[in-house]
């Protein structure tokens, strides 16, 4: 046992300071780049996920719109009379198309007003209109119902010009939609535009 310990070195120095100096150095400067590009990778996902919901949200309020407007028969178009410009449109009926309770034949007469039985000229109207919610957000709203998003739309505007008009009313228009799209997470405001004619 005794040869075998003479034969190791005798060598007891370790790590020297200047040795560790430079090895913690080097591993702080690779540790912070490191650092960095992770830090940058995830702030980049984030903004890539987000605009990517306010693009989503744009998408899901402007095709709801669009069905709206292209699932039932409008005869004209106006503003909401209660509402700030640019906030509301209404879109209104002013034919019945519908089965008369006096017989069972289909009565369409475009000619001919309806009315209920107390008299009242029968219409139906859908509303479009920017609202804002009890948290603070601009949601869109169409007949009564919120259309719910992560989204906030404030300083959106929903507008028409018209293009053709029939006894003082307009009966088909180019509808614009401006949306103003925020995220509550970021201060960036995602703008999109979206035009089509009624």
């Amino acid at each position: 046992m005794k040869t075998f310990a003479k034969r190791l070195p005798r060598d007891e120095r370790g790590v020297t300071l200047m040795e560790l100096l430079a090895t913690i150095t080097i591993s702080s400067i690779m540790l912070s780049v490191i650092y960095g590009v992770f830090i940058t990778g995830l702030n980049l996902y984030n903004k890539i996920a987000i605009e990517g919901q306010l693009r989503d949200d744009a998408d899901y309020v402007v095709s709801r719109i669009m069905n709206k407007l292209y699932s039932l028969p409008f005869d004209r178009i106006e503003y909401c009379q209660s509402s700030s410009e640019g906030t509301c449109i209404t879109l209104v009926n002013d034919k019945y198309v519908g089965i008369d309770q006096y017989n069972s034949l289909l009565d369409i007469n475009p000619d001919k007003d309806y009315v209920d039985e107390n008299g009242n000229k029968i219409l139906t109207a859908t509303k479009i209109e920017l609202v804002e919610t009890e948290n603070g957000f601009y949601q869109f709203k169409i007949d009564g119902e919120i259309l719910s998003t992560q989204a906030n739309f404030k300083d959106s505007t929903i507008t028409f010009q018209c293009s053709k008009e029939q006894n003082g009313n307009c009966s088909s228009a180019m509808i614009d939609i401006d949306l103003s799209v925020q995220h509550p997470r970021t201060n960036k405001t995602l703008r999109l535009a979206s035009k089509f004619g009624w």
